[in-house]
């Protein structure tokens, strides 16, 4: 008989009760708690196929006690090998150990078939980052800063006076102008107080291509730090922050895994333990937590190799089935910055109708954005697109107090304009965006044609996230 055996998870007690509709290690565990053993299956299952460990223990368990799944004791053993492979703890080893002996040729070529799917190595190469493959590479993305802007240039007032520190990720597409077009925040900290300054520093800054192809832009990912008072009495609050969550994020708990790997790319110089932000957002995103989901598809979409860009785009699409605006843009964004054809654009528009819905509604803060990419595609996407030129005049303005900086909001508003017949409008914001584009040091050619375009009483149509 198996012995009765099951490690609970380290989890808080207050996320346990919240009303999630994915798979993660809080709902799975108030399933099982509440002996909603089916349920509790089916999330710990999924989390499994993620090489989540504690779920792959589990699974095991449950298999081989009938909790919730008919009892199958070779499934139970082939789950409890896939967990070894991520390490394994005595539960699991007490499962093979007792049923070694009782399994036949058939059963062990189950378990080595499950391995083959979701053991470490076989995730290694479909889902997983490949840390030291990356680690070893020195290329890098095919762009870089050239004359950096200081944001110390435009730190917010209101900050400096109440000592507010602060963090900013952000993706920018480096045109063959050497400017960055429309940056896109990912994560702030605190929200929104350091959006639009950063966003500024960015836009002042130039950049340089390291080949000479120019013909897309070039995609980075970069960090902004805006600090009052570096070595000042918040810094020994920041520590005091890091090093609480870290207990608890080697303890299991995987909100405060996610939370560490913010606070270590927020105040990387605080990271004495020299840990892998990215590392905690993958053991987060295994856990089943749409935001580390993103932040890992995000972070693999923007390497060097294809084959962690695959990755990336699978997690990415995890999180944006698990409800996640944030990753329902990014899929947009890398469809749109891409060359869709009609069918494509169709698809970066449905992800963002979803963002801009789920922001509608009061979902994730970021979601917002959706608004900014959905409105160009309503006022004059390119075919494939559905038009709607008054709805993206009236998505585009609720976001403009926010953007007072980006020239393609202008824009947006004048190819929206130009759509509904209002040539003269529609001329008045596009000589707004190219007057700002020139400042930016942008190449205005398209600016301009733009502008010569409703000059002659006439619509355009496009896409612009490219050259």
């Amino acid at each position: 008989m198996i012995q009765s055996i099951r490690v609970a998870v380290v989890l808080s007690v207050a996320m346990l009760s919240a009303p999630v509709a994915h798979a993660d290690l809080y709902t799975a565990e108030a399933a099982y708690q509440r002996k909603d053993f089916t349920r509790a299956f089916e999330l710990y299952r999924e989390l499994a196929e993620l090489g989540q460990p504690v779920a792959q223990e589990t699974v095991a368990i449950m298999y081989v006690q009938g909790e919730g799944v008919t009892r199958d004791n070779a499934l139970g053993y082939a789950w409890a090998t896939v967990a070894q492979t991520s390490g394994g703890t005595e539960a699991t080893r007490s499962i093979i150990a007792q049923l070694e002996s009782h399994m036949n040729e058939a059963a062990r070529r189950r378990a080595q078939e499950l391995v083959s799917k979701f053991g470490k190595q076989a995730l290694q190469m479909s889902l997983l980052p490949d840390f030291d493959a990356r680690a070893g590479k020195s290329e890098g993305p095919g762009c870089r800063f050239k004359m950096p802007a200081s944001p110390d240039q435009y730190y917010p007032h209101a900050a400096i006076d109440s000592g507010t520190s602060g963090f900013v990720l952000m993706e920018i597409a480096v045109w063959p102008d050497g400017r960055a077009h429309d940056p896109q925040v990912w994560y702030a900290l605190p929200e929104r107080t350091f959006d639009e300054p950063s966003r500024r520093a960015i836009q002042d800054s130039t950049f340089e291509f390291l080949s000479p192809e120019k013909s897309r832009p070039c995609r980075l990912l970069t960090s902004t730090k805006f600090l009052v008072h570096p070595g000042g009495p918040d810094d020994d609050d920041w520590k005091k922050q890091l090093l609480e969550l870290r207990g608890k994020a080697l303890h299991g708990d995987p909100r405060s895994q996610l939370q560490y790997g913010y606070m270590l790319s927020a105040r990387s110089e605080f990271n004495v333990e020299k840990d892998r932000p990215d590392s905690w957002y993958v053991k987060a995103a295994q856990a089943g937590i749409p935001a580390a989901q993103f932040m890992t598809g995000l972070d693999l979409l923007n390497s060097v190799s294809p084959e962690e860009k695959a990755k990336g785009l699978a997690w990415l699409n995890k999180a944006a089935d698990n409800g996640s605006p944030d990753a329902q843009v990014a899929l947009a964004l890398d469809i749109l910055r891409g060359t869709p054809d009609a069918a494509g654009v169709a698809s970066a528009q449905a992800l963002l109708e979803r963002a801009t819905a789920a922001n509608d509604v009061g979902g994730q803060i970021y979601g917002g954005s959706g608004r900014f990419y959905l409105s160009a595609l309503l006022a004059a996407g390119p075919e494939g697109a559905k038009l709607d030129a008054a709805r993206a005049l009236q998505l585009i303005d609720k976001i403009r107090p926010d953007m007072p900086s980006t020239p393609t909001v202008y824009e947006i508003r004048a190819a929206a304009q130009a759509a509904l017949g209002k040539f003269d409008d529609a001329q008045d914001s596009q000589r707004k965006a190219l007057g700002m584009a020139k400042k930016l040091g942008w190449d205005t050619g398209p600016q301009k044609v733009r502008l010569d375009a409703y000059a002659h009483q006439h619509a355009w149509r496009g896409n612009f996230l490219v050259p």
